[in-house]
């Protein structure tokens, strides 16, 4: 008999970052959506002692540093606001 093995994997840095810009390309910004990424927002923020709001930030800027020139723009446009 298989025996079930845990599929969860023990959050880190990365993937918490990485989990917050997957969901924030497709996701409206709502309360389900923070809602959803309070798990890895909360580990960031206090991993690295920063507020969630500044650890969503965070991400979001590591989403757009393929550009060495990020501009609040950028944000806007894939937060869908002005």
């Amino acid at each position: 008999m298989e025996t079930k093995k845990n599929t969860k994997q023990k959050m880190d840095m990365l993937s918490a970052v990485e989990e917050i810009m997957e969901f924030s390309k497709t996701s409206q910004f709502d309360a389900a959506f923070f809602k959803k990424l309070s798990k890895p927002l909360k580990y960031l923020s206090s991993q690295l002692d920063i507020t969630k709001e500044q650890s969503f930030m965070m991400a979001l800027f590591m989403d757009n540093s393929s550009d060495a020139s990020i501009c609040i723009s950028d944000f806007a446009k894939q937060l869908k606001c002005s």
